[in-house]
Formats: structure tokens, C-alpha cells, sequence
């Protein structure tokens, strides 16, 4: 079932919350200039990377899975939201992703934003920097050698 812009905006403004475009992707993939700007996030570390480059859906998705993998012991409690599986992060959150070089190793940083939350109505064009917003908003650097998520950081910790 397709939802109208018009409905969308109707119903976003009743519930006073920004509802995505019913056929925006829920994961988007930057290089370049676009790349470069998602790793400057003002509200949490982001790796540093002279160089990005455009990883494939499927180096997304095998990022993603680490991470649902290694999101419970890395997230502080009390703090970030519940996630237990990588269902959780599918329907829960778009994400936005790049490549970087880290000591030899490719990785892929994944910059989630939440569903019906703030920056979920971003046109596309362009990678989403909220600063603040709060916890919801995360990032994820993955190496993708390894396996191993050697950052996870969210709006307003630290």
C-alpha cells in the first residue's frame, strides 16, 4: 500500500513528527564530497578519514549484522536505545553509510537515524547531521577485515 505526500504531511503534523517518504530507502551509501561530510557529526565522534570511498549493500549489510552482533556489550546502559537484533535496526532506523581507511583496514561507518525521529524526512540529497537530537541518533565504525566495531557513539554521550 503506497501513502500520499499529502496524507503524510497531514498526519506528521497531527503527530507533530516528520514521517519519511514512503519509498525513501532505508539504507543510503555516500563517497566523495558527501562521504567526507557524513564523518562530521557534531553531537559525536565520527572517524577521522583523509579518504572515503562507496561501500557495497552488501559490505553495509555485513556491517550492520557486526554490529546488531555487538551492540549489546558496547552501548551504554540507561542511556541508548534497546536493540537486541538486527531486525530491531531494520525497522527501526534509516542509515547512512561511507567507506574509510582505518590502520590499513576497510571500514564502513554507519550513521543511523530513527524512524519518524528527527532527520528521518531528509530529502536524499545530501547526508544527515543533526547535532543534538539525542540518543536515538548513533554512528558505527566497522571494520570489515575483522568484524570488529571499534566505535559506536550517540548524540550527547561524551
Amino acid at each position: 500500500m503506497r501513502r500520499s505526500a499529502v496524507i503524510d504531511a497531514m498526519l506528521g503534523a497531527a503527530l507533530g513528527i516528520a514521517l519519511p517518504a514512503a519509498n525513501a530507502p532505508r539504507v543510503t551509501v555516500f563517497s566523495g564530497v558527501d562521504g567526507q561530510r557524513l564523518l562530521h557529526q557534531c553531537s559525536r565522534r565520527a572517524p577521522v578519514s583523509s579518504a572515503v570511498w562507496r561501500p557495497t549493500l552488501a559490505q553495509v549489510a555485513r556491517a550492520e549484522a557486526a554490529l546488531a552482533a555487538a551492540y549489546f556489550h558496547l552501548a551504554p546502559r540507561g542511556y541508548a536505545p534497546a536493540i537486541v537484533s538486527l531486525a530491531d535496526l531494520q525497522r527501526g532506523w534509516r542509515v547512512e553509510a561511507t567507506g574509510v581507511v582505518r590502520p590499513g583496514h576497510p571500514t564502513v561507518y554507519l550513521n543511523y537515524i530513527p524512524r519518524g525521529g528527527p532527520g528521518d524526512s531528509a530529502s536524499g540529497a545530501g547526508p544527515t547531521v543533526i547535532c543534538d537530537g539525542g540518543p536515538g541518533l548513533f554512528g558505527a565504525a566497522v571494520d570489515l577485515v575483522t568484524g570488529d566495531v571499534g566505535q559506536l557513539d550517540f548524540n550527547g554521550v561524551g
